[in-house]
């Protein structure tokens, strides 16, 4: 955060998802060193080009493949918003977390997926993940009805994110969150007309089942 704080919010995004690459490929490695058996996984990302880029109601599009080969099979898709602290403007530090959620990105999030989220960045680099219809609800009691955004600190979220750590096993294999409708998967993957996200990630897990 020292070096990329006052850096725009699609760069800030780029490099989160380099970092995440970087740390599910060093998964399979992990595990045969420690012997310890586990699934294999492929992660990669793209940017989607300004001229593919529709109207832009998320940062992220994540597509989840899931086979367990003779057992289960599935493909789910949501979408993330990536915000970052007020904290790490230029000239504000100190002060407490506050991020400026934009009104229409929000809608336009959960009228694709019900379990879409925010990924808020503190002053301190840590993410917070927040679910995007809790937002809503804040948005629903503190912001005017004229205006385009509102103001949300980290007081008002606090009890309600979870750190990037729990939110993942979630997303990955759990299967909370992200939907298997075909206008989630459209949008998750950037073929939507409508909605399409500035980066796509894709997450393939395959999971060996146990004999016995």
């Amino acid at each position: 955060m020292d070096d990329l704080g006052a850096a725009e919010e699609e760069h800030l995004t780029a490099t989160l998802l380099e970092g995440l690459v970087r740390e599910f490929s060093a998964l399979p490695s992990h595990a045969r060193l420690t012997g310890v058996g586990g699934p294999h996984l492929r992660v990669g990302h793209r940017t989607v080009t300004k001229k593919e880029e529709r109207t832009n109601g998320a940062d992220i599009g994540v597509v989840v493949d899931v086979r367990v080969p003779g057992r289960l099979q599935l493909r789910t898709g949501d979408l993330i918003q990536v915000k970052k602290s007020t904290a790490l403007t230029p000239g504000r530090t100190g002060r407490e977390d506050t991020w400026t959620i934009k009104r229409r990105q929000l809608h336009d999030l959960l009228e694709h997926s019900a379990s879409a989220v925010y990924w808020l960045i503190r002053g301190t680099g840590d993410v917070l993940v927040v679910p995007a219809k809790f937002l809503a609800a804040v948005e629903g009691a503190a912001a005017r009805p004229s205006s385009k955004q509102f103001t949300v600190g980290h007081a008002a979220i606090r009890h309600t994110a979870v750190p990037m750590e729990q939110y993942l096993p979630d997303l990955v294999v759990g299967l909370w969150l992200g939907s298997s409708s075909d206008r989630t998967l459209q949008a998750a993957q950037g073929t939507s007309r409508t909605t399409r996200p500035r980066f796509a990630l894709t997450i393939d897990v395959v999971l060996e089942p146990m004999l016995g």
